[in-house]
């Protein structure tokens, strides 16, 4: 079966980036959530494919911070199916969880710069995260994923571009 995005309803739609990543601010976040209707446990009873993109971590940092790995958890016994994150400016592991039950939550952590003014090394670099969402017997899953590496160049001009990172050798 084929997803119609034209046909997708989100269910909710929340700006986070005020939130500071502290005990305090995740409650302010669940409370944005709730003022609007939304609990993380009614999403997946109401659709087919949770989706969540969250604007969290530290910036510039390569892995996931505590805040990152404690609402991951949050995010899966939710019963969320894929996460991607923004704001560190970097790369950040993606990965294919499990819980105990066998269900499967999908989490790019941070997908980088897709493009940026920042001249920092670690900065112009990003990525494209894609997935595949099939049909199957125990409902929509993931079924494939992955990532395409990209490279932000600065031109002379001041123009910057975006192209594919070359393979590794």
């Amino acid at each position: 079966a084929m997803f119609d995005a034209r046909e997708a309803h989100p269910a909710a739609c929340v700006d986070t980036f005020g939130c500071q990543q502290n005990v305090a601010d995740g409650q302010k976040l669940m409370g944005m959530l709730e003022q609007m209707g939304f609990t993380f446990t009614d999403a997946p009873k109401e659709a087919d494919l949770v989706i969540l993109f969250v604007h969290w971590g530290t910036e510039y940092a390569g892995e996931p911070d505590a805040f990152q790995e404690k609402w991951t958890q949050v995010f899966l016994e939710a019963g969320v199916d894929v996460v991607v994150g923004t704001h560190p400016h970097v790369l950040q592991p993606f990965t294919l969880l499990e819980d105990e039950d066998g269900r499967q939550m999908l989490v790019y952590a941070s997908i980088g710069n897709y493009i940026s003014a920042q001249e920092e090394t670690s900065c112009v670099k990003g990525g494209m995260a894609h997935f595949t969402v099939s049909l199957t017997q125990e409902g929509f899953q993931v079924t494939e994923y992955g990532l395409e590496p990209l490279v932000i160049t600065r031109e002379e001009n001041g123009r910057y571009t975006v192209d594919f990172a070359p393979p590794a050798q």
